[in-house]
């Protein structure tokens, strides 16, 4: 896999966010803006995080918006992700992914992962619990019917599929979950939030299980002095959403990363170097920012600090 290709191999890509000071219409609109705006940047590719019912700067369908994205630049990359498979019907999610892939060949992928947020599941009536073991059933499912090997295998989008797959990566953060995805032949999206250590003992767990694919990282951030109370209320707005025990829950072990060009290209390189990373994925979503605010990052980051991330991730 290489830069050029959903999560490959010298990546940086974007996660992109809504953002509560439009409505719908207009959050649709924005958000094929700041993709464009990536793309002119140096992007690799964009990416779209998945939550529902108004979660703040989500919406509850990331493959329509890579869609939407995908059919308005030419060159980018665009997933949903992490798209969360268990609040899908497993047939209905192979379809819609390898339609997708159909239309856009090459540019079009997805990290998966069985989500954390109780409120998803209870908005759309799915049960929350034993959430992790149905992940690994609908998996198991997943795969072949994309392939063709399943039902409705007379499908023309999953016969394109076989030929033509398009990178399927997990979202992890634990030990199950990186043997998880070595064992379904997955690539491995770290959300965020833990230490380097902590990733660097989760990618040895990966590859010892026999994992072979990239190692891609959300970095969340922000170039100079954030707005004023914005890091605490984000982390608390995750950790409200987590239920009690869990490791959202906790609040994020890795700082939040902001501050002035060097210091943000010194931080990144340190990830790629000091975890052992394929690609990056950074998002500038915080309480307060506006549209406006982001496509002045999206340039800013594409001038000063992408060109030399790009170099390290290609060492």
């Amino acid at each position: 896999m290489n830069a050029e290709r959903p999560f490959g191999r010298g990546s940086v890509s974007l996660g992109l966010h809504v953002y509560d000071e439009h409505d719908g219409a207009r959050q649709a609109g924005t958000i094929v803006a700041q993709a464009r705006a990536a793309e002119a940047a140096g992007f690799s590719g964009v990416t779209f995080p998945e939550h529902h019912g108004g979660f703040p700067g989500y919406m509850g369908l990331p493959g329509l918006a890579a869609n939407w994205v995908l059919g308005a630049t030419e060159r980018i990359w665009a997933a949903p992700a992490p798209y969360l498979l268990n609040l899908r019907n497993v047939h209905l999610a192979a379809e819609e992914l390898a339609w997708s892939n159909a239309r856009f060949p090459g540019r079009f992928g997805v990290a998966l992962a069985p989500g954390y947020a109780r409120s998803d599941f209870d908005l759309l009536g799915v049960e929350f619990e034993g959430k992790a073991q149905r992940f690994e059933e609908h998996l198991e499912e997943l795969l072949p019917t994309l392939e063709a090997r399943g039902d409705g295998a007379a499908n023309p989008a999953f016969r394109f599929w076989a030929e033509h797959p398009a990178p399927i990566v997990g979202a992890v953060n634990t030990k199950v979950g990186v043997r998880r995805a070595a064992r379904f032949g997955m690539s491995i999206f770290f959300p965020g939030g833990e230490t380097r250590e902590r990733m660097r003992e989760l990618i040895s767990v990966y590859r010892e299980a026999g994992g072979e694919g990239t190692v891609s990282k959300v970095r969340p951030m922000w170039l100079g002095e954030a707005p004023a109370g914005a890091i605490e209320a984000r982390e608390a707005m995750y950790a409200a959403a987590a239920v009690k025990g869990s490791k959202q829950s906790t609040g994020f072990r890795e700082p939040f990363l902001h501050g002035d060009p060097d210091h943000v290209t010194a931080e990144l390189l340190a990830d790629v170097e000091e975890i052992g990373l394929d690609g990056l994925n950074l998002r500038f979503h915080l309480e307060g920012g506006t549209h406006e605010w982001v496509c002045e990052q999206i340039a800013a980051f594409g001038g000063q600090v992408l060109p030399p991330v790009q170099a390290a991730l290609a060492r």
